[in-house]
């Protein structure tokens, strides 16, 4: 059984007509009169495209439209479409508005949950203590000793339970002695009621 492209090659050549008077009359591409010829449909327009070529050139040669045709939806194998097996994951990053509104969200949210992790570590932690007098094993005498040092600056300090002036996380203040007293026990306290204490051993003559 011929094909359409046979066809139209042997009816050209019984009439002696060249392809490109062909593709002069029909204004059809030589190539693509030619591939028509040799059955090349892969390298040729789209099935709609292609019905018109046929037609015009069936009505060229003087053939019969409609089975010439049909001849040629017979003989039609289009090229399949290539389908990508793996989803193509390369693409190309765009700098938009939504990735700037999640990008200041997260930086946000970061933020905003460090500050608090760290007022929580804050409140729950007890004051740092450092007594810089008076020293362990210090001599002094009966009447006062002055207590000094630096603490957390939102602590309160007491000293052998009498109060220290704190200011901006130091503290300094005199506290009464006897001969009886053989140590300072500095203490401080935060407002949520976390304590820390420091006692020096001394020597009151």
């Amino acid at each position: 059984m011929k094909s359409i492209g046979e066809i139209f090659k042997e009816s050209r050549k019984a009439k002696n007509i060249t392809v490109n008077d062909v593709a002069r009359s029909t204004k059809i591409k030589t190539s693509f009169v030619q591939l028509i010829e040799e059955g090349g449909w892969n390298n040729l327009p789209n099935y709609s495209v292609l019905s018109g070529f046929i037609k015009n050139i069936a009505s060229y040669l003087e053939l019969d439209v409609a089975k010439s045709h049909a001849i040629f939806k017979r003989d039609y194998l289009p090229q399949k479409p290539y389908i990508n097996p793996r989803k193509d994951v390369s693409k190309k990053f765009i700098w938009n508005p939504k990735f700037t509104f999640v990008l200041l969200s997260g930086l946000l949210f970061v933020v905003i949950t460090g500050y608090l992790i760290f007022q929580y570590r804050k409140s729950t932690s007890p004051p740092e203590l450092i007594v810089n007098s008076p020293t362990q094993g210090q001599v002094v005498k009966a009447g006062s000793v002055v207590v000094s040092g630096t603490v957390t600056s939102d602590a309160t300090v007491t000293a052998n339970n009498q109060p220290i002036i704190v200011n901006d996380g130091y503290f300094e203040g005199k506290v009464f002695v006897t001969m009886k007293t053989t140590q300072i026990e500095v203490v401080a306290k935060t407002r949520t009621g976390n304590k820390t204490s420091v006692t020096h051993m001394i020597e009151v003559n």
